[in-house]
């Protein structure tokens, strides 16, 4: 006897919602330079005590290269390693008026500097 299968999957009654991928937006405003992330969770701004800043080396772009990491990676400990190098190759490089970076950008930009963190340390 042949058994009847499971009852077929109803179809959603909504296509779901589209995945977006995760934008850093850096600008200029009367109060400061200010940088805003937008993905399909809604948008948020990265609030840093004394401050970001971004197209030079520094205190500010330092902070603002470090929230950038954690933000990507979900790793607080791999972010603060990554934070000299992201600054001086990303960070430090980004126009003074304003940016729009994708996460996949920022993610490039991490293997890129591990990648030449494993040959120093394979040259030693």
């Amino acid at each position: 006897m042949i058994e009847a299968g499971p009852e077929p999957e109803k179809a959603p009654s909504r296509p779901p919602k589209p995945q977006r991928p995760r934008k850093y937006y850096g600008f200029r405003t009367e109060r400061g330079p200010e940088v805003l992330v937008v993905d399909c969770d809604g948008v948020r701004p990265i609030v840093v005590e004394n401050g970001i800043e971004w197209g030079y080396l520094g205190a500010g772009p330092t902070r603002l290269a470090r929230e950038i990491l954690r933000d990507a990676i979900s790793d607080a400990v791999r972010a603060q390693r990554l934070v000299p190098d992201f600054l001086r190759t990303f960070v430090a490089n980004l126009p003074h008026m304003g940016w729009v970076a994708t996460r996949e950008e920022v993610l490039q930009a991490v293997w890129r500097i591990e990648e030449d963190q494993e040959k120093e340390a394979r040259r030693r």
